[in-house]
């Protein structure tokens, strides 16, 4: 019995001496620089690992930033409010480089689009689409201005979460506002943008989505996005639509070539956690989910779950045909398993972990969104590059 216990806390031991990696990451100039003052590097909102421009000698990964600093919500629930310190804002989509040891920024692509009327492309800013005081389903926030000047409503204005990169080098987005996914070029050209059905006229897009994501809770947007080895697109929910269930996350699957919805799953949230950060194909094979609380020290729960939709139920027609679906009772979710404890590697000190990716030597690399410095003063407003080394995983 004895040794039983000593060898229990030896392996506690080693278990807890191996945190993860972590890695500052650098950048030489701003992201974004006009006469209202200068946006540093912020708001990372996912991980990419670019296998095509890595070797032994250097990683490349891309990045996609959220809509730029901005305040705490205020207002009512109804007719909610939030300063945007810089408005002019440009979301942009960001070029990393990990090599001896050093994370550096190379490549920052602003998002843009084209307008009639227009002979070049605009950029886009992270300025909500949707008035809340004209239109009650799916509205965002007013913005105001640092002084509390009520900013103009923007139907091109995105809030970008995840971030995918396919075989043509098309970059595919995911953002919060629509909730909407973008196809956009290298240039970083929105191409299309496709949104729920019955969407708000506020905003412009492609109506290909189910209806009831147009009901989503503000702020809880799409919020991760991976390929799948089927070369579909999985895009998940933050959390779960309040009209459906709290508790389950929808999981929305998209043929990027037919630029059709083909799949509607639900993932069982955690009671613990309660937010998806990220998505990535895991180095077993299979899709791995982020999930956390966004608390931190003591009160932070972040785990990684294995995610297995074989059993689960496809509900892809019946959330398409109506405007008024709701989740069958007999509905089977997604499987999950968990494979990495984030708490256990260190990362409690971190509110928003955002972006998950995987080389192809099976190392899981993580990164944290800082919120752009404005909320936190301390460890958790620099942006960081986690390493996890596969042979530390379950």
């Amino acid at each position: 019995m004895c040794k039983y216990i000593v060898l229990t806390m030896l392996l506690s031991t080693v278990a807890q001496a191996a945190p993860a990696e972590k890695y500052l990451i650098q950048s030489e100039k701003p992201l974004f620089e006009n006469s209202e003052g200068k946006v540093l590097l912020g708001g990372l909102s996912d991980l990419v690992y670019s296998l095509s421009e890595s070797s032994k000698e250097k990683r490349v990964f891309y990045s996609i930033t959220d809509r730029g600093p901005n305040g705490k919500e205020k207002g009512d629930k109804k007719s909610p409010e939030r300063a945007f310190l810089h408005p002019a804002y440009n979301p942009q989509i960001l070029k990393f480089e990990f090599k001896n040891g050093e994370v550096k920024l190379v490549q920052s692509i602003g998002l843009k689009v084209k307008v009639t009327l227009k002979p070049e492309p605009i950029l886009i800013t992270g300025l909500p689409n949707v008035n809340p005081k004209l239109n009650q389903t799916g509205a965002d926030e007013t913005p105001m201005d640092a002084k509390g000047t009520v900013l103009k409503f923007d139907a091109i204005g995105l809030d970008p979460e995840g971030l995918a990169l396919d075989e043509q080098k098309n970059f595919w987005a995911s953002e919060e506002y629509g909730p909407s996914l973008l196809k956009v070029n290298a240039e970083g050209l929105v191409q299309k943008r496709f949104l729920p059905k019955g969407s708000s006229k506020e905003r412009t897009g492609i109506e290909e989505l189910p209806y009831f994501y147009a009901k989503r809770k503000l702020n809880r947007g799409f919020e991760a996005l991976v390929f799948t080895p089927q070369k579909t697109l999985l895009v998940f929910l933050q959390s779960g639509v309040p009209d459906l269930d709290k508790k389950q996350a929808p999981i929305l699957e998209f043929d990027p070539i037919k630029e059709k919805t083909v799949g509607v799953y639900f993932y069982p949230l955690s009671k613990e956690g309660g937010k998806i950060g990220a998505a990535t194909v895991g180095p077993d094979g299979r899709i791995w989910v982020l999930e956390q609380n966004g608390k931190t020290g003591k009160k932070a729960w972040q785990r990684v779950f294995a995610v297995d939709r074989t059993k689960a139920s496809n509900v892809v027609k019946e959330s398409l045909a109506s405007e008024s679906f709701k989740i069958p009772q007999d509905v089977k979710l997604v499987e999950k398993t968990e494979v990495l404890n984030l708490t256990d590697k260190g990362l409690q000190d971190f509110e928003k972990l955002e972006g998950m990716t995987v080389d192809k030597e099976g190392q899981v690399y993580i990164v944290n969104d800082n919120d752009f410095g404005v909320h936190d003063a301390d460890v958790g407003n620099r942006n960081y590059l986690f390493v996890i080394k596969k042979e530390e995983i379950q």
